[in-house]
């Protein structure tokens, strides 16, 4: 089985394809399941000066764009929605609701001050 869950598009400028174009591409692979897993760095770590990859906004269109996709293309792939986020505890319980009102179905933390890697399926509050 062809399994992706790590797919970033132009929309956050680590990908070089949109959305759809990925989607086309992974079915013409053999890929089964495709994650998209964009960068959301809207809720930085205060003080930071780092631009965010997808804005408030912008997620909302990506989140929608992504269901569009699924429920086009439900026959032909099994898609779903991700995000790649810092962790910060400042911030954490605001990024989940925003994230569950999207919702994103996996969810990628980096905790960046720790240097380690979490990943976490659901969005549950600690």
């Amino acid at each position: 089985m062809k399994v992706n869950y790590h797919t970033h598009t132009v929309r956050c400028g680590h990908g070089k394809g949109t959305e759809e174009e990925y989607v086309k591409a992974a079915i013409e692979g053999g890929v089964e399941i495709l994650g998209f897993s964009e960068h959301c760095t809207y809720l930085m770590h205060p003080g930071t000066t780092e631009k965010p990859h997808l804005d408030r906004e912008a997620l909302i269109q990506y989140a929608g764009n992504v269901k569009e996709l699924k429920e086009k293309h439900k026959k032909d792939i099994e898609l779903h929605l991700g995000i790649e986020a810092e962790y910060y505890p400042e911030t954490h319980k605001e990024l989940c609701s925003v994230l569950r009102d999207q919702g994103v179905e996996v969810v990628y933390l980096s905790d960046l001050t720790a240097q380690t890697l979490k990943t976490s399926r659901g969005l549950q509050e600690k």
